[in-house]
C-alpha cells in the first residue's frame, strides 16, 4: 500500500511547542480539561496523533485524545461522528452476537444515544430544527451510526454514557497526510501503465530475471511465484469456484482482460465469472435526514485496484498478460475508495459497505483489500468482525510508506485488528520490503521486490495487469510493490487451497496456510508466519 506517514519537523516542532506550553496536563492525557475549552489547531492534533503512533507502535485510537481535542477534529473537518452502541448490560463482545435489526434491547440503546446526540446539539444551538430528522438503519447490523456533531458538551455526555461503545470524528484524519497522499497509490496520470521493455532486457539480464513464459503462448508468470511455490501448486489447485472480493479504488475500463469473455479464456476456467461493482459514495447528509447515495460507476483512474485484481486473479491466456495466482477464481473488483488512504467520509463508507456486501454474499470467501488509515475507523472494523464471523477470510495490507515516511514499526487500520490478517512485503532474501510497515501484528508476508538497487534493473516489483493494453493492442503487464502486491497475492494463495475443497471453514484454511509457511513454529515478531508454501498448503487430501 503506497502509504505517507512522514512526522515532519514542523509537526514536531509544534507539539513540542503545545506540550511545553500546556498548563493542564489532562490534555495530552486523553482526559477532558472541561468547559470552557481549548480548540486544537490541526497541526496540534496531527502532531499528537503521530507522537502517539511512534511512541505506541499501533494506529491511532481516538480513545487517547482528550475530548477537546477530538472536539476540535470534529469542527476542523465536516463534524461527522461515528458511533457504536451498546445496551447498557451489554460487552463490546456483544455486539457481534446481537445487532439494532433484529433486537429490540440494542435498537432502543440506538434510539436513546440518537435522543441524547440531538437534545445536547439543540441546547447549543437553539435555533436548530431536529423536527424531520430521520436517522438512517444502514449500519444497525453493525450497531453502528454516522450523526453530524457541532457541540463539546455532546461529546463530553457520549463519552459518559454506557451506551456507548466508540466514537471518533469519521471526517478527520492528519492534514499533512492529505496533502502529500491523495491519489496514494495511484501513481500518478501515467501510473501502471503497460511497459514492454522486458522484451529486450538490459545486458546482463534475461527475461527469465522478470518472468517466466508458460503455456499458453504468450502467459507470463512472474519471477514472484516461484518464492512461494505458486506455480507447483497449480497441478492440483487452481482456485476454482472461489469468490474473492478486491476492495479497492476501482478497475481500469481500459483493461480488456476483466470482460468477462476474455476473463474466462485460454487455460482458464470457462465458468469463472468477473463483477465490476461499486460501493463509493457519491453524496453524504448525516444531517436532518440521513442520505447515503453510492455512486455506481466501478471504473477508476487510480490503477492500483486493476493492479491488486491482477495479481489475485488475472487470466492464463495467450494474451501476453501476466497470470493471477488464483487464475480460476471468480473475482469481484469492488471501487470503494479513491486511492489506498482511507481518510475521508465517503472512502470509510464505502469500504463498510463493500466489506457488508461481501459479508452478505454466500458466493465471496475472501476479501483482498490493500488500503488502510493510521487512526483506527471502528465501523471499518466492525464490518471486518461480522466478515470474519460469516466463515470468510479478510486479508489486508499492513501498509507502506514513501521513502521520505519514518514510522515503518506498526500495521495501519484495519490490518491491525485481530480478526483481520494483516500482510507485508518483504525482498527476495527475506528482508523488510522497501518501505514496508512491519510488525507484532502481520501475520504473513510475500516476495514482492528484487534485493538490488530501485531502478538498476526493470521490474524489480511485482508482475500484473497493466491499466491499458499499448498502441499495437499487446497486454503488457505493469508492476507494483508494497504491501498492496504482497496482500493479493497471499489472498490468492487462500483461494488456492480453499478450491483444494471447497467445503473447508475459512478458519480450516487459515490454519492449512499457517502450518505450512516460513515460520510455522517460531512464529517472527516482525514477519509473522512469513511466506506461505502455497504447493505445501494444497498437498492434502480433499
Amino acid at each position: 500500500m503506497k502509504k505517507t506517514t512522514h512526522l515532519l519537523l514542523a509537526l514536531w516542532a509544534t507539539f513540542l511547542i503545545i506540550s511545553s506550553c500546556q498548563k493542564d496536563e489532562k490534555i495530552s492525557q486523553g482526559i477532558s480539561s472541561g468547559l470552557p475549552n481549548k480548540k486544537w489547531a490541526n497541526t496540534e492534533i496531527d502532531a499528537f496523533i503521530f507522537k502517539t503512533i511512534e511512541e505506541k507502535k499501533q494506529v491511532f485510537d481516538w480513545s487517547d485524545a482528550s475530548d477537546e481535542m477530538l472536539w476540535s477534529a470534529l469542527n476542523n473537518s465536516d463534524n461527522s461522528l461515528a458511533v457504536g452502541f451498546k445496551p447498557a448490560t451489554a460487552s463490546d463482545e456483544d455486539a457481534e452476537k446481537q445487532n439494532a435489526s433484529t433486537n429490540a434491547n440494542w435498537k432502543a440503546a440506538k434510539n436513546e444515544l440518537v435522543q441524547l446526540i440531538l437534545e445536547n446539539e439543540k441546547r447549543a444551538n437553539p435555533t436548530l430544527d431536529f423536527s424531520k430528522f430521520k436517522m438512517g438503519t444502514d449500519w444497525d447490523k453493525l450497531n453502528a451510526f454516522y450523526i453530524r456533531v457541532t457541540s463539546l458538551e455532546t461529546i463530553v455526555k457520549l463519552r459518559q454514557s454506557p451506551l456507548v461503545r466508540y466514537i471518533y470524528p469519521s471526517g478527520y484524519s492528519p492534514q499533512e497526510q492529505i496533502a502529500t497522499t491523495r491519489g496514494g497509490g495511484c501513481n500518478g496520470d501515467n501510473g501502471y501503465l503497460p511497459i514492454p521493455g522486458f522484451t529486450t532486457p538490459i545486458p546482463g539480464y534475461t527475461t527469465s530475471d522478470y518472468y517466466e513464459e508458460i503455456t499458453p503462448n504468450k502467459a507470463k508468470q512472474p519471477w514472484s511465484y516461484t518464492f512461494s511455490n505458486i506455480p507447483a501448486a497449480w497441478s492440483r489447485a487452481r482456485g476454482l469456484n472461489v469468490g474473492v472480493m478486491v476492495i479497492d479504488a476501482g478497475a481500469s475500463d481500459k483493461q480488456n482482460l476483466l470482460i468477462q469473455s476474455n476473463f474466462a479464456s485460454g487455460e482458464s476456467a470457462s465458468t469463472r465469472k468477473v463483477e465490476l461493482i461499486s460501493t463509493y459514495p457519491s453524496l453524504l447528509n448525516f444531517w436532518q435526514t440521513e442520505i447515503i447515495k453510492y455512486d455506481p460507476n466501478p471504473y477508476s483512474n487510480c490503477g492500483h485496484g486493476t493492479a491488486a485484481a491482477g495479481i489475485v486473479a488475472s487470466p492464463r491466456n495467450n494474451s501476453g498478460a501476466s497470470v493471477g495466482v488464483a487464475y480460476n477464481c471468480n473475482l469481484v473488483s469492488c471501487r470503494a475508495t479513491e486511492d489506498v488512504i482511507i481518510n475521508n467520509n465517503k472512502e470509510e463508507l464505502g469500504v463498510v459497505a463493500a466489506i457488508t456486501l461481501a459479508t452478505l454474499r454466500a458466493d465471496i470467501h475472501i476479501i483482498s483489500m490493500s488500503a488502510g488509515s493510521t487512526t483506527a475507523r471502528h465501523n471499518i472494523g466492525a464490518a471486518i468482525k461480522a466478515f470474519r464471523n460469516a466463515g470468510k477470510l479478510p486479508f489486508c495490507a499492513a501498509g507502506t510508506s514513501s521513502a521520505g515516511g519514518t514510522i515503518f514499526d506498526y500495521v495501519v487500520y484495519p490490518a491491525s485488528m485481530d480478526e483481520a490478517i494483516a500482510v507485508t512485503g518483504v525482498s527476495d532474501q527475506y528482508t523488510r520490503g522497501r518501505n514496508c510497515h512491519t510488525g507484532p501484528k502481520v501475520d504473513f508476508t510475500a516476495v514482492m521486490h528484487k534485493n538490488i538497487p530501485n531502478g538498476t534493473v526493470p521490474f524489480t516489483d511485482v508482475l500484473t495487469l497493466a491499466v491499458d493494453v499499448d498502441s499495437n493492442g499487446n497486454n503488457y503487464p505493469t508492476q507494483v510493490g508494497g504491501s498492496s502486491a504482497a496482500t493479493p497475492t497471499v489472498a490468492g494463495i487462500a483461494a488456492l487451497v480453499w478450491g483444494r475443497k471447497l467445503s473447508q471453514t475459512g478458519n480450516q484454511v487459515l490454519a492449512r496456510m499457517k502450518a505450512n509457511s516460513q515460520y510455522t513454529g517460531n512464529v517472527n515478531s516482525n514477519f509473522g508466519y512469513g511466506v506461505v508454501n502455497a504447493n505445501a498448503a494444497t498437498n492434502f487430501v480433499p
